[in-house]
């Protein structure tokens, strides 16, 4: 399984990997590995998240505020956003609709 970020997502992510790195340059590598060890678990089993509104998934980060929330289609794991639990928790869902793999 291949895996894709929205644009919007990607740039969260190296913000949110900025912001932890000039608090403690160890924290935004435990981010680092984190995000990336979610991802690898859930391209083992792509399902293992429950199902939110009939169309994606959202997987809760450890140790650290944020979500990816998620949809599959075919053999592609789209990562729709980085989201900070803080945020309004809607802000990504016009997103769903911009999936490069529709």
């Amino acid at each position: 399984m291949n895996h894709a970020y929205h644009p919007a997502a990607e740039i969260e992510l190296l913000e949110a990997l900025r912001y932890y790195r000039d608090i403690d340059h160890s924290l935004g590598t435990d981010l680092f590995h984190k995000i990336n060890r979610m991802i690898a678990d859930i391209k083992s089993n792509p399902g293992m998240f429950r199902l939110r509104e009939g169309y994606y998934r959202r997987a809760n980060l450890e140790r650290f505020p944020f979500y990816l929330p998620y949809i599959t289609e075919g053999n592609i794991l789209f990562i729709i956003a980085i989201a900070h639990k803080a945020r309004h928790p809607d802000y990504w869902k016009k997103r769903i609709s911009q999936n490069p793999s529709s």
